[in-house]
């Protein structure tokens, strides 16, 4: 034997001796010095120890070289034991376990080499690299690289799943290509024409304004022809509204006589009480386009003052949500007349409603009428009026980058009004959503910086946080400049920023911040932000959440207990995780009336749809509720909560629920941003308004197309009642009430009256708003249990549901079973049956009572033609300030 042997030999065993007290870098150097006598093939624990630690060594610095921290090549030694692992992985068919070595060294070579050796499972593996992979992934030009990558080879198969490839274009902002393919796709073939529609509507939903804008703009210059104005139709978020306000008031099951039980427990002169119910009822019929509960309710509205009326005006925005076509026409009584103002808090309210009626829209009327207002009402006095007005602006133009749109806010926020200039803030940052603009965040940070305002500052501070949504690692050098300032404020920026910056990454880098923050820092509204964060950047690995925040949920701080209870409502949303739950339920009872605020927040969100079949702690909840909100010593904090989180449960009619996340795994942005508003209401009341943002139909809505919507259904192998609504309240019957009638003896009864005199026509009707008809299911004696097209389809249903296999139509995209789904129709030839619009019903019997009303007054104004009037339209009753 050589010297070199011998010497290498003695290394080898030198690197087991090492590996036996763990020393794991002392073996893998020594490893090295053994050279082939190391066998990287070998299926030994310490084989495998000293190869993984080789490959965490050659990972960080491939990670240094990129960053450009380090100028050394990489050890020949190491670069050669590392190449022996993939090409054994790549062998024996480990493609998985090297694909994320790949991306985690910035190996693209190795990632394509795997990808073209995979043969048939290629396109199995791109879906797993997009789905399971990339969202690991913090540093935005590897991100971007990947993407490339995955277009590239997608678009080199023989079945390309152009849903994931606009997935990726979408994520690296190509808009030339993503039109391209659509166009391709309308005018390929029929099956293609309806995947085009159905990638359209995934675009609408969670690409951002700019990117849709961009498709229109590029589209528009290929001419007008009906397939490419259907796309602009879908695009432009018109067909979506349009099929969600169907379903939500065909199917709206708001429960009214729980409504009308909470005001009984309320004091409508306590101003918290009248904005928490206010809220509640618009989280009920949140895009339902109902208000009957407020018809019947003027007098308890009378009494709402200063911001109660602005909270309450600014329900009706919720309510309506979606109705751009009549937004103006709907808020036109509260709106200022010929420019004046009279009643500044209501109409403030109505700039906000007229946001969140064209939420994400771009509506250039409504910017434009908006703006017109910012510009008017420009004294000290009016800033109520401005506050209104920019939130209305942030929430039309979100995610636009409307560059005179931003500087018209920013002039507000110049005026140093503390009302005017909080509201400003954040709608710069909601109109920059994303967009990471390094002028944007120097502007806010500079005015943060500068003004002597909270309220401004907290404003800023979610500005801030709002443009660096999803930047990943391009927001470090800000967030460690904002997280080590001396001013708590600001350091509230930093930890809104993580979490925003990295939601539904499950970076360690964020986590771990976020954790120290909760932990250390001497301000309770940093620890509460830092814990209600962890939910958002655990997004995408829910089920590590519980374990996670279950020590923070029993801290001796109060905020941070409060946090960690948001962060499992935030995370688990929807999904009535026990886990959650177990932690959840003790705090119900805590000792803090803001924790247990908290606790009922997050268990309305975790338990929003879950029947009473299918989770038994839904019914225990409901009747919680009930019972805090009855209390007559309950806390104000806690029984504010309690009533919110009724209207949580119930929200949109019992027909929708929170989606953080997108179908391909990516953050669902509109709603991101909703929930994360909404959790600061703690500061500001109104931003209670946003959560409908979040707001997502649970639906089967199957569309031809034509986008209308056939009379079909879906068979299910569940019983009915486990997915069924909860049942209408039933208000306690009292005992005594029973024995309450007064005793009337036999010869005292009076005998009814045969006066001619007296009238003998029949009491005319009171005039109702026109409520929602029920969708019918199509019958049939052999499957009576089934689901109709436009019904209420919770997640947990999806399993027992299943196309009919004989059925005229099918869905383009396999196995879609809730959601707009584009349908194949399979029998063209025959007539369609289409399901009718309950909106155009109810709008036509409005109209038809209106006319026949008036023809009977106008033709006979005696007794006989007692018919009753129309309903007349609703306004509030507030009375001018």
């Amino acid at each position: 034997m050589t010297q070199d042997k011998r010497h290498e030999l003695a290394a080898l065993v030198a690197s087991k001796v090492y590996f036996h007290l763990q020393e794991y870098k002392d073996s893998l150097d020594h490893a090295l010095e053994a050279k082939d006598l190391f066998d990287v093939k070998g299926k030994t624990d310490y084989v495998k120890t000293v190869v993984n630690k080789g490959l965490e060594e050659y990972i960080e610095i491939r990670k240094k070289q990129a960053r450009g921290e380090m100028a050394d090549q990489m050890d020949a030694r190491l670069e050669k034991m590392i190449e022996g692992v993939f090409k054994r992985s790549i062998e024996s068919k480990e493609y998985k376990s090297i694909i994320g070595f790949a991306i985690e060294s910035q190996r693209y070579d190795v990632l394509e080499e795997v990808l073209k050796d995979a043969g048939e499972k290629a396109p199995e593996l791109v879906r797993y690299i997009q789905e399971e992979c990339l969202e690991y992934v913090d540093t935005v030009e590897v991100l971007e690289t990947l993407y490339e990558l995955m277009i590239r080879k997608q678009l080199a198969m023989e079945n390309v799943n152009y849903e994931k490839v606009c997935q990726c274009l979408v994520a690296i902002n190509n808009k030339e290509k993503c039109a391209a393919i659509l166009l391709e796709l309308a005018n390929s073939s029929e099956k293609g024409e309806l995947m085009a529609y159905q990638i359209g509507f995934e675009l609408e939903e969670n690409a951002t304004q700019d990117f849709t804008r961009g498709l229109i703009e590029l589209l528009g210059k290929e001419g007008e022809n009906e397939k490419i104005s259907k796309l602009v139709n879908i695009l432009s978020g018109e067909a979506r509204r349009k099929l969600w306000l169907e379903m939500l008031f065909s199917n709206n099951n708001a429960d009214l006589g729980q409504l009308k039980e909470i005001s009984t427990h309320l004091d409508s002169r306590n101003s918290a009480y009248h904005s928490c119910l206010s809220i509640c009822n618009a989280y009920m019929h949140a895009g339902t386009t109902v208000d009957e509960f407020l018809r019947k309710n003027l007098e308890w509205l009378s009494r709402a003052n200063n911001w109660s009326k602005f909270t309450a005006t600014a329900a009706l925005g919720v309510i309506h949500k979606g109705q751009t076509d009549r937004g103006m026409d709907l808020m036109q009584p509260y709106l200022p007349q010929d420019r004046v103002s009279s009643s500044a808090y209501s109409e403030s309210g109505a700039f906000f409603a007229l946001g969140l009626i064209n939420a994400k829209t771009t509506n250039e009327e409504v910017i434009s009428y908006l703006q017109d207002a910012l510009t008017h009402y420009q004294t000290k006095d009016q800033e109520v009026l401005q506050h209104g007005a920019c939130l209305g602006l942030g929430t039309v133009a979100m995610g636009s980058q409307h560059g005179e749109l931003y500087e018209s806010l920013k002039s507000v926020l110049y005026s140093d009004s503390a009302i005017a200039g909080e509201a400003a803030g954040l709608a710069m940052g909601m109109v920059m959503l994303g967009s990471g603009s390094e002028q944007a965040i120097e502007d806010i940070l500079h005015y943060a910086k500068e003004t002597k305002h909270e309220k401004i500052i907290r404003g800023l501070a979610i500005g801030i946080s709002l443009v660096m949504f999803g930047t990943r690692d391009t927001a470090e050098r800000l967030i460690e400049e904002l997280c080590n300032d001396e001013d708590p404020l600001l350091r509230y920026a930093g930890v809104l920023t993580v979490s925003t910056a990295y939601t539904a990454t499950g970076s360690n880098t964020a986590i771990s911040r976020l954790l120290h923050m909760a932990v250390s820092d001497v301000n309770d509204d940093v620890r509460r932000n830092a814990t209600i964060g962890l939910g958002y950047v655990l997004l995408n690995s829910p089920d590590q959440i519980p374990s996670m925040v279950q020590l923070l949920s029993a801290s001796y701080n109060p905020h941070v207990r409060y946090g960690a209870a948001l962060a499992l409502g935030i995370g688990l949303a929807s999904s009535g995780s026990p886990e959650a739950i177990e932690i959840v339920e003790p705090m119900l009872r805590d000792s803090a009336d803001y924790v247990r605020q908290g606790a009922l927040l997050a268990m309305s969100l975790v338990l929003m749809q879950a029947t009473e079949a299918t989770n038994p702690k839904a019914a225990q909840f409901r009747t919680k509720l009930t019972q805090v909100i009855s209390n007559k010593n309950e806390d104000v904090s806690t029984k504010v909560g309690a009533v919110i989180a009724q209207g949580i449960l119930d929200a949109g009619g019992r027909n929708v629920s929170i989606r953080l996340l997108t179908s391909s795994s990516t953050p669902n942005v509109q709603s991101c941003v909703g929930l994360l508003l909404m959790t600061q209401f703690w500061s500001w009341f109104p931003y209670a308004h946003f959560l409908p943002l979040a707001f997502s139909p649970t639906a089967i809505i199957a569309v031809d197309k034509n986008l209308d919507l056939p009379n079909l259904y879906l068979d299910s192998s569940a019983k009915p009642s486990l997915f069924a609504y909860p049942p209408p309240f039933k208000p306690a019957v009292s005992v005594a009430s029973k024995s309450s009638a007064p005793v009337a003896l036999s010869f005292t009864k009076s005998k009814p009256k045969t006066s001619l005199s007296a009238s003998t026509k029949p009491a005319s009707p009171k005039p109702e708003t026109p409520k929602p008809k029920k969708q019918t299911q199509p019958s049939s004696p052999s499957a009576p249990n089934r689901v109709s097209n436009l019904s209420r389809v919770l997640p947990a249903q999806e399993p027992y549901l299943s196309w009919p296999t004989d059925a005229r139509y099918s869905p383009v995209k396999s196995g879609s079973l809730s959601g707009i789904v584009l349908l194949v129709d399979n029998s063209p030839d025959s007539p369609v049956d289409l399901i009718p619009s309950a909106l155009v019903q109810a709008a036509n019997e409005a109209d038809a009572a209106a006319k026949s009303a008036a023809a009977s007054e106008s033709a006979n104004n005696s007794d006989d033609a007692n018919v009753g009037p129309p309903p007349e339209p609703f306004q509030y009753p507030f009375g001018r300030d």
